[in-house]
């Protein structure tokens, strides 16, 4: 078998790419952990306020960068989340015992519609 160096840029990049994904879920595992204690502690509104100010600041180096990324692709992410958005707060305002099938159906419906269109 003959030596390919672009395998090995592959296996690397699979390897960072897993210890990524492992990260990933163990910070959004704790995540959920460490906002259901604080939100005994702390007002809800407070807490949300806080945590999507961090999420911007995180996102500030993107916004930067906006005028360089395909306009149609963000257009259809910002219109996808606002869908998103106005499906969930239907969805929790209702008091059916099959909300979680039903949240889960319209992220599937929103994902679909999404790929459709890009």
């Amino acid at each position: 078998m003959a030596y390919n160096p672009d395998s090995t840029i592959l296996y690397k990049d699979r390897i960072v790419a897993n210890i990524l994904l492992i990260l990933t879920t163990l910070l959004w595992g704790t995540s959920f952990i460490i906002a259901k204690n604080i939100t005994q502690e702390v007002l809800l509104f407070l807490y949300l306020g806080i945590r999507y100010s961090i999420a911007i600041i995180g996102f500030i180096p993107y916004f930067i960068l906006i005028n360089k990324m395909n306009k149609k692709i963000l257009l259809f992410g910002t219109s996808t989340g606002l869908m998103y958005y106005v499906a969930v707060l239907n969805l929790l305002r209702s008091k059916d015992k099959d909300l979680p099938f039903r949240i889960l159906l319209s992220i599937f419906i929103l994902c679909y519609l999404n790929q459709s269109c890009c």
